[in-house]
């Protein structure tokens, strides 16, 4: 759950994302180590244009992050992280397909089914789902 919060954080929780983070988090990634950063720069005499590396104060390249190993996880396991990321529960279909495979929602700490759940960090509901009263306990104006 922690590799799926990691990996929705500073985005707009959007479907396409989920379904980007479920790709990545049930088929892994290999990793791949950072690339050296180029700039085109335009030679004053010749007017020609070539690339060269962008180079750090101390002269070694500049190089992008690249990106980490993620093992494979699997599917059922990935949909319920990513449930509690964008719903702020486990589906009751997923809690269906952990039983399934012999797991309990209370084996994974800090899962939370919908009975037990918190607001959805999407969500503009109040805690409970319900909207406050109106005047004199009224369900609605009048």
């Amino acid at each position: 759950m922690k590799l799926a919060q990691t990996l929705a954080s500073g985005e707009q929780l959007t479907p396409g994302l989920r379904n980007r983070l479920g790709q990545l988090l049930t088929n892994g990634n290999p990793g791949s180590k950072g690339q050296p950063i180029y700039e085109t720069v335009t030679d004053k005499n010749t007017g020609k244009k070539t690339q060269q590396k962008v180079l750090n104060p101390d002269g070694t390249p500049k190089m992008t992050s690249g990106s980490p190993k993620i093992a494979p996880v699997d599917n059922v396991l990935a949909s319920a992280a990513l449930d509690m990321v964008f719903d702020g529960h486990v589906s009751p279909q997923n809690v269906k397909r952990l039983h399934t495979l012999g797991y309990t929602v209370r084996d994974f700490p800090g899962l939370r089914t919908f009975s037990d759940r918190a607001p959805s960090p999407t969500s503009t509901a109040p805690p409970g789902g319900r909207t406050a009263p109106g005047v004199n306990g009224q369900s609605r104006p009048t």
